[in-house]
């Protein structure tokens, strides 16, 4: 039996059919490898603040330039004073002695009353930054994620591509009718040859015709099944 020139019963047409269904199998496991990959949720989450460094709590103190400048301010009050009132130089020595300690101490208590609220508050700050870097590290993969799967995909796409293109060169020579050229009805073929079931492509016992009565079978099947259930 011969179909455009070629002798349907050698191995030659057996040899055609076994590469139509290779290449439609890979066609086949490409687009759903694509549909599987583009399944995938790759939708970013919130973008997180950058990373501007763990924060780090330091003490704004006085200068040594300032205590200097507060030091000499009170020496020349102190001598002014004296200058004016000579007779009163134990006093104002009193008083400007009692001046500069509670000036210290009203300075260290507000130096530590700003170390302690200064260390909560940068106690926070770690903490968030801790927050934001778990955020940072899981954004970072999920980007990397995403243009690994679109990688992929597209990668996947040129391959179908070029597949599909090489099978439709395959089928530039007519010899399986455009209804036929798919992966199930080629599978189907293959089995037919290979076995001796089938000898021609048409005819009351040929491929064509074997393929629409067990594609009818299967649907009247499948009809009964829900009807069934």
């Amino acid at each position: 039996m011969y179909a455009n020139g070629i002798d349907l019963s050698n191995s030659n047409f057996l040899r055609y059919l076994r590469m139509l269904y290779e290449m439609e199998s890979s066609v086949y496991q490409q687009e759903e490898l694509i549909k599987q990959l583009s399944s995938i949720d790759t939708t970013l989450p919130p973008a997180p603040p950058p990373d501007k460094g763990k924060p780090v709590f330091k003490l704004k103190k006085l200068s040594p330039s300032a205590l200097k400048a507060i030091g000499i301010i009170v020496l020349l009050v102190t001598v002014v004073l004296i200058i004016l009132d000579p007779s009163a130089w134990l006093a104002y020595s009193v008083f400007i002695l009692f001046f500069l300690g509670l000036t210290a101490v009203i300075y260290l208590f507000t130096l530590n009353y700003r170390s302690i609220v200064g260390k909560a508050a940068n106690k926070q700050d770690v903490a968030q930054w801790e927050i934001d870097n778990a955020r940072r590290s899981e954004y970072a993969a999920a980007v990397a994620r995403k243009n690994y799967l679109e990688k992929e995909i597209f990668a996947a796409k040129n391959k179908a591509t070029g597949s599909r293109q090489l099978l439709t060169q395959m089928y530039a020579n007519n010899m399986i009718y455009p209804k036929y050229r798919n992966h199930p009805a080629i599978s189907s073929f293959l089995d037919y040859f290979s076995s001796g079931r089938c000898s021609s492509l048409t005819g009351p016992y040929g491929a064509y015709n074997l393929y629409e009565n067990e594609a009818r079978l299967d649907g009247i099947i499948t009809r009964l099944d829900n009807i069934s259930t």
